[in-house]
């Protein structure tokens, strides 16, 4: 077929015509239904129950039947060989043939192949990257040995043509795609060998197990077992590479963001099956760019040819993305990645440095720097899914005008702006370079100099150079942290060229470390967030960073209310650490000062101060303080609620996750009014009949000697943020107060402005508490709470008996508490709270409407929750928390942090620091879209493929493939 015949659309026969067709050539009495495709009509064939019983393929023109015999073998082949995998077969008709002619057309019939393609899922996560190259591997392996003359033939899409390809097509190629197809063509020109080599193992390839191609059954918890695979028009014969070199491009084509990653994931697959010599492993990564080249050039003509084709578009994008992806990741760490997962090691690519260096140093005066430390990035930079963070060599800080030497003789190899490059004169069969930044160069290029030559000084206030040891000159100066171990055998450490240095390495904070360093003695009850946490090092604002340079926007951290890492708070705790730091026993003013900042936030009968550490303390006082007043024990809580870890507050905990079987072992002192949720509890929305089980809690105190108080949050947060019915706290309130109890409101979590229009959660209620237990963002992530009553209650208090908490109310608390207030007032961070918290909300509704798995939403101001449900289900049955685990899990691979809350753990909880934006909210709405309509996906897959579907794609059916043509 010719170029411009290539990718036309053969119109569909008659369904009738087909359905005659298969009946007179096979005996075949099912219905048909036409299926998409790029070239031949394709049509599902439907047995009586209307289930798939096969695939009938209908052709104009020639073909070429002894490939098409070719191909038969080779399926029969595959299919004694590889059992666990359906395969197209080719059915021979009555007469013995594959094919049937019929008006000129041809027709051939297969059996169906059960199962989704991998495609449709719109992710590939890790494990299914590495079950799509355990089939390739499977069948690289199968297929060796096996040898037919009619597919010794050229296939464009081949890898080893990938030169004359690209020539064919370069004239017509989109110019904002020509920079990379040259920048590809030239690395592919130097390093793949010629069509005919023999020097890597050739034989019989699929050549497109690709994730449209390869089908099989997914798990709920985003798990793919291949069963069977699909369009064997492309194979060929050709280097065996070319197998894993597909497959790994179609990984890349999903995952562009990480090709390196997902190349790795493939290639672990694959090596389960089939090992790689030596000199296919150094080969692989620029076979894979020719198939990336080919892709992106050949698509990206025809998308241009026909703009009306969306789905010649799309591929065109995508491959275009991968081809740039492939051409970012450096040829030499790509092919130590890859001789590193082979176990070949990667001794040829590491170069030769000796132990001992000469006297003469490169500086002197200097300060020397880590090896491999972070560098600072920019927050585009801290976005990507692996950012180069880590310097790869070393940085010199110096004081003053000073000369930059050479180490050791040798050759200027390159000199760019302030960047000197040196080939270091050392035997071996790798070399050495040196790379200077940061200077202004007194040399050229191609010079030899000897030992202790100037090479340049340092330009008017400059104070450092970044010294980068290497094995070709074009590495980068940077690189990933998680490619550690392979940098420092491709750019040694620098700093043995450096005066008076140690040898000993210095890196990056490294995760699995500190994993395992924390497991070695702290309790492993004190879990961590996610499966596989980052390793956070900083903060700052809305944002956290971890050890790889990553940043993620924090949506969970309701401590650091005025953002992580406030300034203006850093300096206000370290000013006061430099002058007082002791117990609240001593006079001192700030004490006073910070209480007179909280109260002027509380309603004025509010007006009395107990400073504690935490929010379990300041509950746990506020319980005392009410049992003094009153000279009552017993206790009203509302169920599904949490008020910290106390052993008497956990008494009061209704929520089992914290506190299993808790019903089972009530105290006969708590008493558990009914929850005020208006979308799970027990009465709707019906204020007065939550309020009414208040009431009958009360009385159930009676016998006890009456209620000594209330403790509820006034917006449920261990819930999720859930809203009472309007009129409930007030009324709530009211009823306690008549039969004698205080009521207590734990703002621990929910004050402090985060529910926007007012200071206090409970203000927004329209109601008044006796008491308020208050910590978590009093100290912005300092350990600092307090509680808050009217004058007469802290006064039975200290009747009763002196309170003293050692840290509570320190000097440096009070500060930092101060500095809180302040940053709150003086940025609008309560009022930003109602505008973000808006946008939030806006958004989440337009989510709800589109996402059946969102069953309901809560919240206030930057305090919300998300409802997830079984949408199936078609009621409130929660979403298993494995499934929200999965959605908080992707979200943080998307670089959000968000976990779960509620009574039943399915509900996404949203409290992020106050001074998040309008940008970041946006940012949070896309990314959890995105997880959610890949939930909701990966249910619908699983449920197929519990329920034994057999829909599924086969050389076209529905899932059109790339375009077929030999050049």
């Amino acid at each position: 077929m010719s170029a411009d015949e290539r990718g036309a659309v053969v119109r569909p026969r008659e369904v009738e015509d087909v359905e005659l067709t298969l009946a007179a050539g096979w005996g075949v009495a099912g219905r048909v239904r036409p299926l998409g495709s790029l070239q031949d009509a394709v049509y599902r064939v439907l047995g009586e129950d209307g289930t798939p019983i096969g695939a009938a393929r209908v052709s104009t023109g020639a073909v070429d039947e002894t490939a098409l015999h070719a191909e038969g073998r080779i399926l029969d082949h595959l299919a004694a060989a590889l059992p666990e995998l359906d395969l197209p077969t080719l059915q021979r008709g009555a007469d013995g043939n594959l094919l049937q002619w019929r008006d000129g057309t041809s027709t051939r019939l297969m059996r169906w192949v059960r199962g989704e393609r991998l495609a449709a899922w719109s992710r590939l996560p890790d494990q299914a990257a590495r079950e799509l190259g355990s089939v390739a591997g499977r069948v690289s392996r199968a297929l060796q040995g096996l040898d037919e003359a009619a597919l010794h033939r050229d296939v464009e899409w081949d890898p080893r043509h990938a030169v004359a390809v690209t020539e064919e097509y370069l004239d017509r190629c989109p110019p904002a795609l020509r920079g990379d197809v040259e920048r590809a063509l030239v690395r592919v020109r130097d390093h793949l060998p010629a069509p005919d080599s023999t020097l890597l193992d050739q034989q019989v390839v699929h050549l497109d197990l690709t994730d449209l191609n390869v089908l099989g059954a997914f798990g709920r918890q985003g798990t793919f077992l291949a069963t069977g695979l699909v369009d064997f028009e492309d194979m060929t014969w050709t280097w065996a590479l070319c197998e894993l070199a597909v497959t790994a491009h179609a990984a890349i084509d999903r995952r562009p963001e990480d090709p390196l990653g997902a190349l790795r994931q493939v290639l672990d697959g694959y090596l389960e099956h089939k090992p790689l010599t030596e000199t296919e492993a150094d080969l692989l990564w620029d076979v894979v760019l020719a198939r990336a080249l080919i892709c992106a050039l050949v698509e990206g003509v025809e998308a241009a040819a026909d703009p009306t084709n969306a789905y010649a578009a799309r591929l065109a994008a995508l491959d275009a993305v991968a081809l740039r992806a492939v051409l970012d990741v450096h040829p030499t760490l790509a092919a130590a990645s890859i001789r590193a997962r082979c176990g070949h090691g990667t001794t040829h690519l590491e170069p030769v440095v000796p132990d001992f260096v000469p006297a003469a140093h490169l500086l002197r005066r200097c300060g020397i720097g880590g090896y491999q430390t972070m560098a600072a990035l920019t927050d585009h930079e801290r976005d990507a899914a692996v950012p180069d963070a880590m310097h790869l060599g070393t940085v010199v800080h110096v004081d003053g005008p000073a000369d930059v030497l050479t180490p050791m003789a040798g050759a200027i190899h390159q000199v760019r702006g302030a960047s000197v490059t040196l080939r270091l004169d050392v035997p071996g069969a790798v070399p050495a370079y040196l790379r200077v930044e940061g200077l202004e160069p007194d040399v050229a290029p191609g010079a030899h100099v000897a030992l202790g030559v100037r090479l340049g000084g340092l330009p008017a206030g400059a104070r450092s150079l970044h010294v980068q040891l290497m094995s070709d000159p074009a590495l980068p100066g940077r690189g990933a942290v998680r490619d550690a171990d392979l940098w420092r055998r491709l750019c040694p450490d620098p700093r043995r060229l450096l005066p008076e240095t140690a040898q000993g390495l210095e890196t990056v904070a490294d995760g699995a470390t500190a994993r395992r360093r924390r497991s070695r003695h702290v309790a492993g009850v004190q879990k961590t967030y996610f499966r596989s946490p980052p390793l956070i090092v900083s903060g700052r604002g809305q944002w956290m960073y971890d050890s790889t340079g990553r940043r993620y926007l924090d949506m969970v951290n309701n401590v650091a209310i005025a953002g992580h890492s406030h300034p203006r708070i850093t300096a206000a705790a370290a000013a006061q650490l430099d002058r007082l730091a002791t117990n609240s026993r001593f006079l001192y003013d700030a004490i006073a000062d910070y209480a007179d900042k909280i109260a002027a936030t509380l309603p004025p009968e509010l007006d009395t101060i107990l400073f504690v550490n935490s929010g379990s303390e300041a509950v746990e006082v506020a319980l005392q303080m009410a049992r003094a007043h009153t000279g009552r024990h017993d206790v009203v809580v509302v169920d599904g609620t949490y008020h910290g870890w106390t052993t008497e507050l956990m008494e009061l905990g209704t929520i089992e996750a914290d506190r299993p079987g808790w019903r089972d072992r009530l105290a006969p002192w708590v008493h558990v009014a009914d929850a005020p949720d208006p979308h799970r509890g027990a009465h709707g929305d019906d204020a007065t009949a939550y309020v009414r089980s208040v009431e009958d809690r009360c009385l159930d105190a009676v016998p006890h000697g009456g209620v000594a108080a209330f403790v509820t949050e006034p917006v449920l947060g261990n819930r999720g943020g859930v809203v009472p019915p309007a009129g409930y706290l007030e009324d709530a309130f009211a009823t306690v107060r008549r039969h004698g109890g205080l009521c207590i409101a734990d703002e621990v979590q929910v004050g402090f402005g985060r529910t926007g229009a007012s200071f206090w959660s409970f203000q927004n209620l329209g109601a008044v508490p006796d008491i308020v237990a208050s910590a978590k963002a009093a100290g912005n992530g300092h350990p600092l709470g307090f509680v808050a009553c009217r004058r007469e209650i802290a006064d039975s208090f200290a009747a009763r008996s002196p309170f003293f908490s050692t840290a509570g109310g320190n000097p440096v608390s009070c500060r930092i508490g101060e500095a809180v207030l302040d940053v709150i007032a003086e940025e609008g961070l309560r009022e930003n709270a109602v505008l973000v918290g808006d946008r939030i909300a806006a958004g989440l509704a337009d989510l709800a409407a589109r996402h059946p798995v969102i069953g309901a939403t809560y919240g206030l101001g930057l305090y919300q929750g998300i409802d997830l449900v079984e949408a199936a289900a078609g009621d409130k049955t929660p979403l298993r928390p494995d499934a929200v685990a999965d959605i908080c899990e992707r979200l943080l691979e998307l670089g959000v942090i968000v976990q779960p809350t509620g009574l039943l753990g399915n509900v996404l909880k949203v409290k992020p620091p106050l001074c998040i934006g309008l940008a970041d909210a946006d940012r949070y709405l896309s990314s959890l879209d995105r997880a959610l309509t890949e939930h909701e996906e990966l249910t619908a897959l699983a449920a197929a493929a519990g329920a034994g579907s057999v829909r599924g794609s086969l050389a076209g059916q529905g899932i059109p493939g790339r375009p077929q043509s030999t050049a």
